[in-house]
């Protein structure tokens, strides 16, 4: 399995940011570019094919739920914040897209600004409902409820993509395309898929659906799809 690729700005060369500290790889800044730390998409395709020629199978690691650290939230006295406590509504404001040296910028100006493509560059693509702080449900309470907190919030402080509320249709369809585009690009055979448990059902069940559909379409037959899902066994079976 191949880690995620797609250009993160916690963890970039060229395009650093030097005032997020984290490691993991799933803070995307830009959806449709591979990480420079690990060469480029040419590279990417050329050690697939190499896996292929040993008899290997390829799976890209990626996440739909949330995106990176990209933008600043308003806080109550007007000024930009990382990261505000969850609420259910309304969504908080967008202060400032972040620079690609951390600071807040009204416009997105160069490529490692705020986040890319264009078509993520737009306030409703994002749930903006704050931090979570309840990762659980409580005994008897529907786990897989769109309003849950866990599937509305922010990881941590990677900004959640808004597959819950109105309009959430349209932001799926933009991260399929997204992946349709990475296994187009690098001939893969299967996606390990992070956070599964943070994301809607109904949004789950379209992503892989319109992935399979995909893959199919050109003639891979057995694309693999792997969920992570943390949680009890009340939250395993549901998802199942």
């Amino acid at each position: 399995m191949i880690v995620p690729v797609v250009a993160s700005p916690q963890a970039q060369t060229k395009r650093q940011r030097p005032d997020l500290q984290t490691y993991h790889g799933y803070g995307i800044q830009d959806f449709l570019e591979v990480e420079p730390r690990f060469g480029t998409r040419r590279d990417l395709r050329s050690l697939v094919d190499a896996a292929h020629r040993l008899g290997l199978y390829v799976l890209l690691d990626v996440v739909y739920n949330h995106s990176g650290n990209n933008f600043f939230y308003k806080d109550g006295s007007g000024q930009p914040a990382d990261t505000l406590p969850y609420r259910f509504s309304p969504p908080y404001e967008i202060a400032a897209w972040r620079s690609a040296k951390g600071l807040p910028v009204g416009t997105i100006e160069t490529r490692d600004d705020g986040v890319w493509p264009r078509e993520f560059q737009q306030e409703w693509c994002y749930t903006r409902a704050g931090e979570i702080s309840h990762w659980d449900c409580a005994p008897g309470q529907d786990w897989a409820n769109p309003a849950n907190e866990w599937l509305r919030g922010d990881f941590f402080d990677l900004k959640d993509m808004k597959l819950c509320d109105d309009g959430w249709q349209g932001v799926l369809e933009l991260l399929i395309k997204v992946y349709q585009y990475w296994i187009a690009v690098s001939d893969c055979d299967g996606m390990r898929i992070d956070s599964v448990k943070h994301v809607p059902l109904e949004a789950s069940r379209r992503f892989c659906g319109a992935i399979h559909e995909y893959a199919e379409s050109i003639g891979k037959h057995n694309f693999l799809l792997l969920g992570e899902i943390t949680g009890g066994p009340q939250v395993v079976k549901g998802a199942q």
